[in-house]
């Protein structure tokens, strides 16, 4: 590696920059065959066994520079890297064209792809989530969703906005981590069958084409869900060591996809202030570290695995 004579610390943190490096442990591959025992939904309980560490560089508004490398690769291109940062990696996708090539196929079986892009709008941490719980599943048993911001009163505490109940309960308090977090500003996409009905919704760039292949070779939209896009399932210890967060997006006007100038313009459409239309979700993190370590925890579709931890 080539000899780097900074402070290479202080240089990242002056220009909000980090590194992480990750190890993974992983279980034997096993084929996927016709008839076969193993399916892309079986689950794995190992033996796991441990693989050589990979290296992610970027900035602190989650735009990556370098990801998944090897130490061998990252320590060659990391010195060059501090001279000069080039244009970050907005999608982690090889093949666009492969993607555009499933929309098609299935606009064919009677399906729209729509893209957008959002841009957050603030974040909360959860105090109470048994509460909050609480009052989440009476709105569900209503058919109604429950929108913290205007159902909750909101009050000072310590120079940050806390939402309390009619009881005086303290449910979600407003983030000092907003700056640290990586905020989902990517471009998302949503499917959309032919009588008009979204089928499946918050899907990334880089899920897109896997979620059309399945859907298009057989996988009904809640095993895809299960596979892609639903939370983890985890367990009480999981729950107690990290964070409950709760966030909203701005989200912009859509567009229909159809080819890839329609992929490069999403990040151009405005924000939909007309009907300041909000997406909200929560997610699990690791204070410490302030790592993101589940999926997006819908309203509804989710929420109640999500909580049943807790309890």
């Amino acid at each position: 590696m080539a000899k780097i004579t900074i402070n290479l610390e202080r240089y990242l943190f002056e220009r909000e920059l980090a590194i992480n490096y990750l190890m993974y442990d992983y279980a034997k591959q096993e084929a996927l065959i016709p008839e076969g025992k193993v399916t892309m939904l079986s689950s794995n309980d190992g033996p796991y066994f441990p693989s050589p560490g990979r290296f992610y560089f970027y900035n602190q508004d989650g735009e990556l520079y370098l990801m998944d490398k090897p130490v061998e690769e990252f320590e060659e291109k990391l010195p060059k890297l501090l001279a000069k940062l080039p244009a970050s990696l907005t999608f982690d996708v090889e093949d666009l064209g492969g993607t555009i090539a499933l929309v098609k196929q299935a606009q064919e079986k009677g399906f729209s792809i729509n893209g957008y892009h959002q841009k957050l709008v603030d974040t909360w941490d959860v105090i109470d989530p048994i509460s909050l719980s609480e009052h989440t599943f009476k709105k569900i048993e209503l058919g109604e969703k429950l929108d913290p911001m205007s159902y909750f009163t909101a009050s000072q505490d310590e120079k940050r906005l806390t939402l309390v109940d009619s009881s005086g309960n303290r449910l979600l308090r407003e983030s000092d981590e907003k700056k640290t977090r990586f905020a989902l500003e990517n471009s998302y996409f949503e499917v959309v069958d032919s009588m008009g009905r979204c089928q499946l919704k918050q899907i990334p760039l880089e899920d897109l084409a896997a979620v059309l292949y399945s859907l298009l070779n057989g996988m009904t939209v809640s095993e895809v869900k299960d596979m892609f896009l639903n939370p983890y399932n985890m367990t009480r210890d999981q729950v107690e060591e990290c964070l409950l967060v709760y966030d909203r997006y701005s989200i912009s006007e859509k567009r229909k996809i159809e080819s890839l100038s329609d992929l490069n313009e999403l990040d151009k459409l405005p924000l939909d202030r007309e009907y300041q239309e909000y997406y909200d979700e929560y997610s699990y993190w690791l204070v410490e570290e302030c790592i993101r370590i589940s999926r997006s925890i819908d309203w509804c579709n989710g929420l109640t695995s999500c909580f049943c931890c807790i309890e």
